[in-house]
This record gives structure tokens, sequence and C-alpha cells, in this order.
């Protein structure tokens, strides 16, 4: 096995970044990627969870899209479960 190391994506954006980044390639080449976007605004705010996907062994991968179901959750009132 050869593992190369390889920026997909940088967003720094001086108040937002992406961290928590986990990978995968499955031997069908399909590949997978979450991470969470951060803002850095004193009090560390996590969003919600989102992912990018390669269909070529991780040569390519697409453009973030949120995690429907690993997003924030809201309370019956309308705020931010907590």
């Amino acid at each position: 096995m050869k593992i190369q190391r390889q920026i997909i994506k940088t967003s720094f954006d001086g108040t937002r970044c992406y961290v928590h980044a986990r990978g995968l390639i499955l031997p069908t080449g399909f590949g997978l990627i979450t991470m969470q976007k951060l803002e850095l605004s004193g009090c560390d705010v996590f969003y919600g969870i989102e992912m990018m996907t390669s269909t070529d062994k991780g040569k390519s991968f697409s453009k973030p899209t949120l995690c429907r179901n690993l997003t924030r959750r809201y309370e019956e009132n309308g705020n931010k479960a907590r």
C-alpha cells in the first residue's frame, strides 16, 4: 500500500475553517471525507457535518455538501439546540 499526502480543500478565511476531517477510500474506488466547519469567534462555534465524495480512488472530490441528518438541531420554539 502506498499512502500519499494531498491537500484536497483549504478554506481558512480568518474566521472560519474546516476541522475534524475523516476519510476513507474503498477498494471499489469510492471515497468519502467528512468534516465540520468551525467559526473562531471567541467561543468556538461548530456547524453541521459536511462531506465530499470521490468515485476515482481519491484523485478528485466533490464540493463539500451538508449532511442533512448531521446538522444543527432546532427546538420547537425555533431556538438552536445546545
